[in-house]
């Protein structure tokens, strides 16, 4: 594996691992953004080791997911978390502050997503 692509997966599986112990303590808008985070930076990996190259900078999951040929069956968790990336982060992008925004069940949906996407993923550079 490129030592590019070992970082970008390295920062993915750290992103995804702070999603599960913001979750764990309650902290449900900080795992919904690092579920997002994860999931993109999973998809930038792939992106680096099929192309050989950084993909645009972009939070645009369903972009991304396209840059690198995701299954259709991905699809629902781009689409679930896509938009996240700017709620979850600015207190002027909805009616209530990220911390009001989401909830327990929220945060759990977001990082299963975000799991199902890192599992492919890894999946691939592997092949």
């Amino acid at each position: 594996m490129k030592e590019e692509v070992k970082k970008w997966m390295e920062q993915a599986n750290a992103d995804l691992n702070a999603a599960k112990k913001n979750l764990k303590i309650k902290i449900h808008y900080l795992s919904v953004q690092c579920s997002h985070q994860a999931t993109e930076k999973s998809l930038k990996a792939l992106f680096i080791s099929k192309h050989n190259k950084m993909p645009e900078k972009t939070h645009d999951l369903i972009k991304l997911g396209k840059n690198v040929d995701i299954p259709k069956r991905y699809d629902e968790a781009l689409y679930e978390l896509n938009p996240e990336w700017i709620p979850s982060r600015y207190p002027d992008a909805a009616e209530v502050a990220p911390v009001k925004s989401y909830d327990e069940e929220s945060a759990k949906l977001h990082l299963n997503k975000a799991e199902e996407v890192v599992k492919w993923v890894k999946k691939q550079i592997k092949k």
